[in-house]
């Protein structure tokens, strides 16, 4: 419980874990879980062994809600999302849990800034 209600408080404090080098920049994730159940959220850096918001945490997604994580990132590195339904990573977007999934869609490269959001539509 202890760990849920703290990735939750990091959720509304927009706090992020990841130390940037090199060229850092602050990119933003808008995500909106539009399916009718919790959603579970990571994201994985394919340049470096990387995930936020580090190591087992997630963000947890309320059904419609609009979340908009910042990365501290390395600018130029490419960074994929992953999504799955709590308590089933069966049901999931982007890379899925663990990254290991596929996806053309769910990757960008690091900037400063916003890019464009994403909906997580029920399946």
């Amino acid at each position: 419980m202890k760990a849920r209600l703290a990735a939750v408080v990091m959720i509304g404090l927009g706090m992020l874990a990841g130390a940037p080098t090199g060229n850092a920049a602050d990119m933003t994730w808008p995500m909106e879980n539009q399916a009718p159940f919790e959603v579970e959220l990571q994201f994985y850096g394919r340049d470096r062994n990387v995930v936020w918001p580090g190591g087992e945490r997630v963000w947890y997604i309320r059904p419609h809600q609009l979340i908009r994580p910042t990365l501290s990132c390395n600018n130029g590195e490419y960074i994929c999302y992953g999504a799955w339904r709590t308590g089933d990573s069966r049901t999931s977007w982007g890379v899925g849990r663990g990254g290991t999934f596929g996806c053309d869609t769910c990757c960008f490269n690091c900037v400063d800034g916003t890019v464009s959001g994403h909906n997580l539509l029920p399946h």
